[in-house]
């Protein structure tokens, strides 16, 4: 068990509901390799204990598995959509027994998952506020890379690839203006096209770093048109100095305990459902720095939840 550089837990024990802890340790088609090993290694640093120790009720951990059936299947694509539709019947009956879904995501495909099990819960109307440093709004067409990591948020939004979004249980697409962009500072310049040619919505790192304001109002307007919003956090939204255990750095982005009072401030409003943390690169995380903010940010949403 890791213990070097980790927060102290928050009390949180006015928390009136459990904090659900589901794994998905898929990076693609690969379990437990590359970003894939990043969901067991924050489990491995014991996170439980630690939520215990917070004072919260734990309901988990719970990992998503593909049967030997569906490990054979072929496409690494197609089995994100398979994981996923695992990872939404998780997150769906997490919310039936009032629990609060915490994901550890290899990548930020799972937020899929999360997506079409809030939906699947009764969210018709679902939000998401998007912590990347990335808008990952590319398509087929416009990506530079052929990354699939690159294209979730227009997956979701069913702009591309429906038999992925479909397979993985988003029904329907996310509404474009129910989508906001948050630490964004790196897109692809066809990318960028379509961020404007749909008006998705932003907040910027300066205001995440600063008083939030922005942040604060997106929040506000999602809650008023939602029925529930979904919180996901790609950790390269934060700056490389302070999390150096990630695959894709962009200079510039908040320190994890700035991040850590956004997601406070997220989580503390009631329509906030559900947070995702993807992208941990254990094996490039020098000193454990980037596992430490995580769980930095963890303890910022559960003083969200409790301060509801």
């Amino acid at each position: 068990m890791v213990t070097a550089n980790l927060p102290a837990p928050p009390r949180a024990d006015g928390l009136g509901l459990p904090i659900g802890v589901v794994a998905l340790p898929w990076n693609l088609d690969r379990r437990g390799q590359g970003l894939g090993s990043g969901p067991e290694a924050i489990l491995g640093a014991g996170l439980t204990g630690w939520l215990e120790a917070a004072g919260c009720r734990v309901d988990g951990p719970h990992l998503v598995e593909l049967s030997e059936d569906e490990r054979k299947q072929y496409g690494a694509w197609h089995k994100v959509g398979v994981h996923g539709a695992h990872l939404a019947e998780e997150v769906t009956a997490m919310q039936q027994r009032g629990a609060f879904p915490l994901a550890l995501l290899g990548d930020c495909n799972g937020s899929l998952g999360m997506i079409a099990g809030l939906q699947h819960a009764g969210a018709r109307r679902l939000g998401m506020v998007w912590f990347d440093a990335h808008a990952d709004f590319n398509t087929p067409e416009t990506t530079r890379s052929g990354m699939l990591g690159g294209m979730p948020v227009a997956v979701a939004a069913g702009l591309c690839l429906q038999r992925l979004r479909q397979g993985a249980g988003v029904e329907p697409p996310l509404a474009m203006g129910q989508i906001v962009l948050a630490g964004v500072r790196d897109t692809d310049p066809l990318e960028q096209e379509l961020v404007d040619e749909h008006q998705l919505a932003s907040v910027s790192t300066a205001d995440i770093k600063g008083d939030q304001r922005c942040l604060r109002e997106a929040m506000q307007r999602l809650s008023e048109e939602c029925d529930s919003i979904y919180i996901h956090i790609d950790l390269d939204v934060l700056d490389p100095v302070d999390a150096p255990g990630m695959n894709l750095p962009v200079a510039g982005g908040p320190t994890s305990d700035e991040l850590a009072v956004a997601i406070d401030l997220c989580l503390s409003f009631e329509k906030s459902a559900a947070l995702g943390i993807a992208s941990y690169n254990a094996p490039k995380d020098e000193d454990n720095r980037t596992l430490g903010g995580v769980y930095k940010v963890i303890a910022g949403g559960l003083r969200g939840l409790a301060g509801r």
